[in-house]
């Protein structure tokens, strides 16, 4: 009883994490995808409260995250169906977040944002009625990482104006075009933050992206999102020797 609110969204994002850990390299047909479900169940229940007693931003995002490691694990056994529900409900927690983060004016904003937009773009490769994102909240997620670059800079902003060129090159389907470029960006934050730790969360997100994008679209398309997924797995990968 003593446990502050800190604590349990904490042990909620805990739980979400662990269970996806469990079931992240298992075989197709494994009962650790039972397991992992049940956890993320528990998890969701106990962070899905904490939001509704209380909402900020940082409750909505963990809602998020394990929503989106849940449609992982579906994606893992198979379940497309379990997968494409788990993406839009974490695309609508990502937008609770983003909203109150929009109310308040707050420097982070682009946090939510970019994962919202990540899972608006899974989400909108089964619907072929998306006509992509909303050009104004787009204009308002970039002034959110040029203010932050320019007042206090860290890698997440750094990285995060990469990855808004990445998902609105993919929403546009011109990432062919915009590769070079992409490259080049992602290639400068690695050049300044080298540390695998940081890039293996960049390249998880990449790879709940472009994974389905490059079996979804074929030609070029999927060649250049195959092989920037691979660059990002790279920078992810500690260096022997």
């Amino acid at each position: 009883a003593s446990a502050s609110l800190k604590a349990s969204e904490q042990l909620g994002n805990l739980r979400a994490r662990q269970a996806w850990a469990r079931v992240q390299d298992a075989p197709a047909g494994s009962p650790l995808f039972d397991t992992g479900r049940q956890e993320l169940g528990q998890a969701l229940e106990l962070l899905t409260a904490m939001a509704t007693l209380q909402p900020t931003i940082e409750r909505h995002s963990l809602c998020g995250s394990a929503w989106k490691r849940l449609a992982l694990l579906e994606r893992r056994a198979g379940n497309a169906d379990a997968e494409r529900d788990a993406v839009r409900k974490a695309a609508e927690a990502y937008r609770r977040a983003e909203a109150l983060a929009s109310a308040s004016r707050h420097p982070d904003l682009f946090y939510p944002a970019l994962n919202r937009m990540a899972a608006e773009l899974v989400a909108g490769l089964a619907d072929p009625a998306w006509a992509g994102f909303d050009a104004s909240a787009t204009a308002v997620v970039r002034q959110s990482l040029q203010a932050r670059n320019l007042q206090d800079p860290d890698f997440w902003s750094m990285v995060g104006l990469a990855e808004l060129e990445l998902y609105t090159a993919l929403a546009g389907h011109r990432l062919v075009e915009h590769r070079p470029a992409l490259e080049a960006g992602f290639a400068d934050v690695h050049t300044h933050v080298p540390a695998t730790s940081l890039w293996g969360s960049v390249a998880d997100q990449a790879a709940f992206v472009l994974e389905p994008w490059r079996q979804a679209v074929a030609g070029a398309e999927g060649d250049a999102a195959a092989a920037l997924l691979a660059l990002l797995q790279g920078y992810a990968t500690p260096r022997r020797g």
